[in-house]
């Protein structure tokens, strides 16, 4: 839930509250039922993803359990994405 009323406070600095009821396509959808999905599939790629470390006994490295104190994003070996550095 941090993850939800962090993303609606951050959409509502911006856009202001009316957002949450816009239509974002032809059908009627509002834009708060779109994000919801979006973070909810989110969540659930995060949990799989976290699932499958675990079972291949993959953990962060110093430097990326720095960065998780830091508050902004550590980038692994790879330089793309972060966390993608970390090997099992």
């Amino acid at each position: 839930m941090v993850i939800l009323t962090t993303e609606r406070l951050r959409y509502e600095n911006v856009y202001s509250e009316e957002i949450w009821t816009a239509e974002v396509d032809g059908g009627g959808t509002a834009f708060e039922t779109v994000l919801t999905g979006q973070i909810h599939d989110f969540l659930k790629e995060l949990k799989v993803m976290s699932l499958m470390a675990r079972e291949k006994e993959i953990t962060l490295s110093s430097r990326e359990k720095a960065g998780q104190n830091s508050g902004r994003p550590v980038y692994g070996r790879s330089g793309l994405c972060p966390g993608r550095g970390v090997s099992g």
